[in-house]
């Protein structure tokens, strides 16, 4: 975990794929009551499903990695609303937490490829009599 003030950061390894996690410790001084993290720079990267996700497109426009799954929670586990935009070319959480919301306030997007990774295995040159994958180890 990465504590940067009243903002932590923190990453698990789940089945949906990989979760980064932000844990916003008290409100934000200032006005309005949305709360906005800005992840970076937006180069190859859209926003998806009315800001539900961000999606690479790997050449030939095919889906390869998506930003997704958002969820935002109070302290006592009531669901805020938040999206995904981007803002100037930079890529920006935008969690919407009324005044009376209860910190700490956690947000938790996930990163997961669509893309499936495919092997082929072929018997090139193998003596005769050979059992093609008898002894294959893949990782």
């Amino acid at each position: 975990m990465q504590n940067m003030g009243p903002l932590s950061t923190w990453y698990e390894v789940t089945t949906g794929g990989f979760e980064q996690g932000f844990t916003v410790a008290r409100p934000p001084v200032g006005p309005g009551s949305d709360l906005v993290i800005e992840l970076g720079p937006a180069t190859g990267w859209t926003v998806d499903g009315n800001g539900s996700s961000l999606v690479e497109h790997s050449p030939g426009s095919s889906t390869s990695l998506t930003y997704g799954g958002l969820r935002s929670t109070s302290a006592t586990g009531a669901v805020l609303a938040s999206h995904l935009r981007v803002v100037h070319g930079t890529v920006q959480i935008v969690v919407q937490a009324p005044a009376a919301s209860d910190y700490p306030i956690v947000i938790d997007p996930t990163w997961a490829t669509t893309s499936t990774p495919t092997a082929t295995l072929t018997n090139s040159g193998g003596a005769s009599g050979d059992i093609l994958g008898y002894s294959v180890a893949l990782s």
